[in-house]
């Protein structure tokens, strides 16, 4: 959390969640912890990334893929 904690305050993230129990963040296992209701956020699904997978791609060289909430229902949509 040395590193993290600094990192994720230059970038503009609120939270960190950790495996297991680290000062300064929010358990996994925590997130499990609800009444079932999932809360209303604001989002624009064409525009808003859901993850930032890794990919070697064709150049060997690691880079992030920026995948929107509507790619992965697209990709579902073909399965």
């Amino acid at each position: 959390m040395d590193r993290a904690s600094p990192a994720a305050e230059e970038c503009g993230i609120e939270e960190i969640f950790v495996l297991g129990e680290a000062e300064g963040a929010t358990p996994f296992a925590e997130l499990l912890n609800n009444d079932g209701n999932a809360p209303e956020v604001d989002i624009d699904p064409k525009n808003d990334l859901v993850a930032p997978p890794y990919s070697s791609g064709t150049t060997g060289l690691a880079k992030g893929v920026m995948l929107t909430h509507k790619k992965p229902h697209l990709e579902h949509g073909f399965i």
